[in-house]
């Protein structure tokens, strides 16, 4: 069963057959989201569940997030430490899907280099909040720092794998497949206060 939440199709065209079966679910990741469904998905969700969660973010592009259901303040539900939520248990403006976890063999492994900005990686991670966590998406640097980022989870900084990092797959470089390529990340800015 894959996930529900979203009709539409058309994201991500382009790639070969072994990396459309990984990123499957990130197609139609811009389409429509179906809210009833997403809200029965949700309803449906308790804490322990493992999951697969797809987003989509101004910031990050579109990601999932493969990892067990977590309460966080106020009662809303996380994977990963992405909300999938709001305390009242709404549905995060930024999810898109919500299906089963996806078991998939990860091997505990990383490339000797860092990928560039725009490849579509799947990251691993052991952490000890948030347990298990895969993410699949497009790996962005900052414009004025140097982390490399997919989904939010910092994957390296400044050449140096990220510590809780246990495996990295390239899926395909960055000018190999179709998903939208954000741009080089901005820092945050919170405003600025006068005295």
């Amino acid at each position: 069963v894959g996930c529900v939440g979203v009709r539409g199709s058309g994201y991500g065209a382009g790639m070969d057959d072994a990396t459309r079966t990984d990123t499957a679910d990130l197609e139609g990741a811009a389409g429509r989201r179906d809210l009833p469904g997403l809200t029965q998905a949700l309803a449906d969700a308790t804490v322990g569940d493992e999951v697969r969660a797809v987003f989509l973010s101004r910031r990050h592009g579109a990601f999932l997030v493969d990892g067990i259901v977590r309460e966080g303040v106020g009662g809303a539900l996380k994977v990963g430490g992405v909300l999938l939520t709001d305390s009242a248990r709404r549905p995060d403006k930024e999810l898109r899907r919500l299906g089963p976890h996806a078991d998939a063999d990860e091997p505990d492994a990383v490339p000797f280099e860092l990928p560039p900005h725009g490849a579509l990686v799947r990251a691993v991670f052991d952490h000890e909040t948030h347990g298990r966590v895969a993410l699949t998406g497009v790996a962005t640097e900052g414009a004025a720092d140097d982390l490399l980022v997919v989904g939010g989870w910092v994957v390296g900084h400044d050449g140096t794998w990220a510590p809780r990092l246990v495996s990295l797959t390239v899926l395909a470089a960055a000018d190999a497949h179709d998903f939208v390529r954000p741009p080089r990340r901005e820092s945050l800015s919170f405003g600025a206060t006068e005295e």
